[in-house]
């Protein structure tokens, strides 16, 4: 029935004389979406004051924009997407211009009036308005919607009226206010035009043309705050109510109208005259009626409700203003029950053929005998159903009705009250369907077939515009090529997904068709067969090409920088997620710094890493590129960092720039893009002290380019000859060449020492001197075909007679000598984890993951390997936290582990 009045409440609005050509308004329906953390909710009414803010909004915009108005509207649709941040619905008034802003609100505080109440709001103090015209306008509109107390609306506090948001709400601290109200450079108000969890007052609420009452008071309001022609009609309307009987639900205050104590009356029927419109009352226990764009004249209301004795009521009705004639009818026992109304009306045309027949009696009827009165001509299967206190029959077809076809309803006089009374005397109508059923239509699908290319695991999903038959539908469906699969509904039947059961072809034109077969609930297939095509891509998923550190290497610097490049561009906004590090104990490391440039991303360890410690990098499935394909796998990286650390004699900190050259200027430098080459020193990344030198290159061909850092003066080296030489770098993973070189010594007066920058971070390039007497003076850079074009490299604490703290310690390069099989690695873990076993000797080895009952969950290996040792990830992304088990069995050997999931 609420939908039925809306349709009524904007199927009547009027076209207004007011010239409000020029004016422009900005309407803010507050809240949004039955959001309990920001609406307000009547439980025993059903009434959401996001919803009711809605309508009035709406049908106030109606009202300005048949005025001639600009109307702006902060929001059309009641859904959490559509509650803006107040700044934003300020920001957008703003920026529209326009020249008054309202706010419609509803108030309530737990039925506590002393607490809250109806009122207006306006920026400023009460006395001092930022914008004395929002005062002007607080006070017309809180006269407006003022003008029915003692009728049926309840504003119990008349003096409190038209307030500054500062002085209203003092505690928020001066001048901070309502937000909404906050950042506007043109006047606003806001009303709490009714009272919501005044329980009577919520029941009317519920209707619809009672919303629509406030929304013509506050349209009153600005065509008296415009000083425009007034509206040129009135409305009357009022509320019936048996003066015999109280509200059965309980209410914590007094509102001073008495006749809410009184009950409403459901379904009734008021009838205007002269003109002889009727109005039919809801079930939502207000009793409301209203009849607008009413001519000023006098005027009589007849209504009739069920089991009551008709009653007439005399009102006048005035241009501008509503009139108020509130009716008591009194109850008739005897009363024969009529029909209302009946949906489709008598001898209505072009009947939707599914659509049901509805029938509402004036009074509660005897659901058995009614529903024997009822007969359909010609017969049409389906079945009867009653509602509304047994006051509404409707009859529901089980497929359609025939197309073209007249058919006669008929409730003979076996139709009974609740009473006991028998209808007077047969009634009938008529009504004929269209010339052809509504079918059912797609209104969306994907993959779209302006998409030209998507992912081999793909699902085909299909929108429907009406609840659909899935055995049938399914039926309809093909997929050219053919692909096997599962098919899928939403808990509506609107929507159909069908799951390949293995990934699509690559590079592959699909056609998926749906035959006319494909039927609603009704059992109308489509009109005409629907096909839509795609392509597959080539690519679908991301690939890790490289890494600094590489899987399973050695001799790692402590102090790295992680490098990962993939064979696509990355979305930065999944790499945090998608990257962590644990030591060989299973301790969780944090990272810092993620960086991303285009397939490239980057990050720091946020602590010093230990020395001669197994590490394990973990890129998880969430890593996505800028095409939403996410990695193939989860993967893992394993290092192991340097044995020791060495310390050895400074002979350049680089505190200071000193007789370093640079390389721009350099005439060594060859090859090179001034502009990007240059020499600093930076705060940022350091070994010692405070700063590091950071020489920043850019060749300007793809080979021979060359940068020279160049010292004249240089710094001796007073070592003896197989003295280890060391320099911090902190290298950029560009792969191109490094020199060292150094003047003097003998016997041939200098050398270098070249070495391939296929690291990231800090890493101490270390190699013992050839003989004594020797000067460090250049570091260069030499281009390597299809190395990075350009670099960033940082130098510190250059030094020799380095000595080591601790002795290397050889790796066991043993293989392996029996079954094993570890504790996975990390655990807990979330959401992948690694499995490692080892095999003496080739065998059929099954790997399998169960859940704390026993199920199998993931078959990880299930086939011939060969001997060694061997690890495998497990990606538990979907599955729930908990205790799972892995059991191994390889040849005779079993062995279970248990490991846990921690969401």
């Amino acid at each position: 029935m609420k939908k039925v009045f809306l349709i009524l409440m904007f199927g009547c609005i009027p076209l207004l004389a007011q010239n409000f050509a020029g004016i422009r308004i900005y309407i803010n329906p507050g809240h949004g979406g039955n959001d309990p953390a920001n609406d307000r909710y009547i439980p025993l009414t059903g009434f959401w004051e996001s919803e009711g803010n809605l309508t009035k909004g709406l049908y106030l915009r109606s009202l300005l924009e048949n005025a001639g108005a600009v109307v702006f509207i902060s929001r059309t649709q009641n859904r959490d997407v559509d509650d803006l941040p107040l700044s934003q619905i300020s920001a957008d008034a703003n920026a529209n211009n326009v020249d008054y802003f309202h706010s419609i609100h509803s108030n309530g505080l737990n039925g506590n009036a002393s607490v809250n109440y109806p009122l207006m709001l306006f920026r400023g103090y009460d006395d001092e308005p930022v914008f004395p015209e929002a005062k002007a306008m607080g006070e017309i509109m809180w006269n407006k919607l003022n003008a029915p107390n003692g009728q049926w609306t309840y504003w119990p506090y008349s003096w409190v009226n038209n307030r500054g948001d500062w002085s209203f709400y003092p505690q928020w601290g001066d001048k901070v206010g309502l937000g909404v109200l906050r950042g506007l450079t043109m006047p606003g108000t806001l009303s709490e035009g009714s009272f919501h969890d005044y329980l009577p007052n919520s029941w009317r609420l519920m209707n619809m043309d009672y919303r629509q009452h406030e929304a013509v008071e506050i349209f009153r309001a600005f065509t008296e705050f415009y000083d425009l022609d007034p509206m040129p009609t009135g409305i009357l309307a009022g509320i019936v109510r048996d003066n015999t009987k109280e509200v059965t639900y309980s209410y914590s205050y007094n509102s001073g109208l008495p006749n809410d104590k009184k009950l409403a009356i459901n379904n009734t029927r008021v009838t205007l005259l002269p003109g002889g419109k009727i109005y039919t009352g809801d079930f939502e226990n207000n009793g409301f009626y209203l009849f607008d764009s009413l001519a000023p004249g006098d005027y009589q209301v007849v209504v009739e409700a069920g089991a009551y004795k008709t009653d007439t009521a005399y009102a006048t009705v005035t241009a501008n203003q509503t009139a108020f004639a509130n009716l008591f009818p009194v109850e008739d026992p005897d009363r024969a029950p009529e029909i209302y109304t009946t949906d489709p009306a008598d001898q209505a045309q072009r009947v939707v053929t599914h659509m049901p027949v509805t029938i509402r009696f004036s009074q509660p009827m005897d659901p058995l005998p009614t529903g024997q009165a009822f007969t359909l001509t010609p017969p049409a299967d389906g079945a009867l159903s009653w509602q509304d206190d047994d006051q509404t029959l409707t009859f529901t077809p089980a497929d359609t009705f025939s197309v073209s076809t007249t058919y006669q309803v008929r409730i003979d006089t076996g139709a009974v009250s609740r009473n006991g009374i028998n209808l007077a005397e047969p009634f009938l109508f008529t009504f004929t369907t269209d010339t052809d059923h509504v079918r059912p239509k797609i209104i969306s699908y994907s993959p779209a077939a302006d998409i030209d290319s998507v992912i081999i695991d793909a699902v085909i999903i299909i929108r429907f515009d009406t609840e659909m038959r899935p055995a049938e539908t399914q039926a309809a469906f093909t997929i050219d090529p053919p692909v096997n699969g599962v098919f899928s509904w939403d808990e509506t039947n609107t929507v159909m997904t069908f799951d390949p059961g293995e990934n699509l072809s690559r590079k592959t034109w699909y056609t998926v068709t749906l035959a006319t077969g494909a039927s609603n609930m009704r059992g109308v297939g489509l009109s005409e067969p629907f096909s839509f095509m795609f392509v597959t891509r080539q690519r679908n998923e991301v690939r890790l090409l490289r890494s600094f550190p590489p899987d399973n290497s050695e001799d790692i610097s402590t102090r790295l920088e992680f490098v990962l490049d993939f064979d696509a561009p990355i979305n930065a906004t999944t790499v945090i997620s998608a990257l962590a590090l644990y030591d060989g104990s299973g301790s969780f490391v944090p990272l810092r710094g993620h960086d991303v440039f285009n397939n490239r991303v980057s990050c720091l360890s946020r602590v010093t890493l230990k020395n001669n410690q197994l590490y394990h990098l973990f890129i998880y499935k969430s890593l996505k590129d800028t095409l939403n394909l996410p990695l193939i796998d989860t993967t893992e990286v394993t290092f192991h960092t340097v044995s020791s650390e060495y310390a050895g004699t400074v002979i350049e900190d680089f505190e200071f720039l000193g007789d370093w050259q640079n390389p721009a200027s350099d005439d060594s430098s060859t090859g090179i893009d001034p502009q990007g080459t240059s020499l600093s020193l930076s705060p940022v990344y350091k070994i010692s002290g405070s700063y590091s030198a950071r020489m920043q290159y850019k060749f300007s061909g793809d080979e021979n380019g060359i940068v020279r850092l160049f010292n004249a003066v240089g710094f001796p080296v007073n070592a003896d000859s197989g003295s280890v030489f060391g320099l911090w770098i902190f290298g950029d993973y560009s792969h191109n060449l490094i020199e060292f070189n150094y003047t003097g010594g003998s016997p041939d007066g200098g050398f270098s020492r070249t070495d391939t920058i296929d690291w990231a971070g800090w890493k101490l390039e270390k190699f013992s001197l050839p003989g004594e007497g020797l000067i460090f003076n250049a570091i260069t850079v030499r281009q390597i075909p299809g190395s990075d074009m350009s670099g960033d490299l940082y130098f510190d604490d250059a030094q020799y007679d380095l000595v080591s703290d601790v002795k290397q310690t050889a790796p066991d390069a043993s293989g392996p000598v029996s079954f094993q099989l570890s504790q996975n690695y990390p655990n807990p873990f979330n959401p992948a984890t690694r499995i490692t076993y080892t095999l003496p000797s080739a065998s059929q080895v099954k790997l399998i993951v169960y859940n704390i009952l026993g199920q199998e969950v993931s078959r990880l290996v299930d086939a011939p390997v060969s001997a060694g040792r061997h690890k495998i990830i497990w990606d538990a992304g979907g599955m729930p936290s908990g205790i799972y088990f892995y059991r191994l069995e390889a040849g005779n050997y079993q062995r279970t582990r248990k490991m846990i999931l921690l969401r």
